[in-house]
């Protein structure tokens, strides 16, 4: 209601007086001067009424984005290094087969005696008649086509007074090593390029130290394929 007094009355007397001036100019003059004066104090005491009646409001501050704090990437950490130590280098493993070490036969097949012979006079339940010759043997197949070699292709030579001595080997005690020491069957067919091991049992006299390996490969079932002998 204040308000509402505070503006309508001014303007009333303001119509009142631009009504009265047409009397004359002078007049008229005059009170549109006072109008003006008026009018510019009205100003003033409207703006004050309202800083003095309408709450101030309030200044927002303007949002601020929080900042995150900042993550720190966390640091590798250093660890002692470490001293490779070179580890113990084998020594390489040479194959007892070569061709300058080898007997060979004919081109097709290598032979050689590993390990030095043995004699023993039993061998489980096998019992020798005088000592069993023991002979580990190696063989490699120089072609491009297996090779089959039977019990029959293995004689062993023994020097005599009059006529050398054939001896075939023992078949119990040489099937009794294969059981015991495994390796090759004597009895195989040796796959190309295949170094090949077998043991050999033979039923000798005792302290017998001359003797000679024949090898006649294929022989047990038909011509053998070329001949070589082996000797202690």
């Amino acid at each position: 209601m204040f308000l509402q007094q505070l503006f309508v009355k001014p303007f009333r007397i303001i119509l009142q007086i631009i009504k009265s001036a047409s009397s004359g100019f002078e007049r008229g003059v005059k009170q549109a001067i006072t109008a003006v004066i008026i009018l510019v104090t009205l100003n003033l005491a409207c703006r004050t009424a309202t800083q003095i009646f309408l709450p101030a409001t309030p200044l927002r501050p303007s949002p601020t984005t929080p900042h995150s704090p900042i993550q720190k990437s966390p640091s590798p950490s250093i660890q002692p290094s470490k001293t490779s130590m070179p580890h113990p280098s084998s020594t390489p493993y040479t194959t007892p087969t070569q061709l300058h070490m080898s007997v060979s036969c004919e081109g097709i097949l290598a032979f050689r005696i590993i390990d030095p012979p043995e004699q023993v006079r039993d061998l489980f339940e096998h019992h020798a008649q005088g000592t069993f010759l023991i002979l580990h043997l190696e063989v490699m197949n120089l072609t491009q086509s297996p090779i089959q070699i039977y019990a029959d292709d293995y004689t062993l030579i023994l020097p005599d007074e009059n006529v050398e001595r054939l001896v075939k080997p023992h078949m119990a005690a040489t099937n009794y090593l294969y059981i015991i020491k495994g390796g090759n069957f004597y009895q195989d067919k040796i796959k190309p390029a295949t170094i090949w091991h077998t043991y050999l049992a033979f039923d000798v006299p005792t302290q017998t130290k001359q003797w000679q390996l024949l090898l006649k490969p294929g022989s047990g079932n038909s011509p053998p394929i070329c001949q070589t002998t082996l000797s202690p």
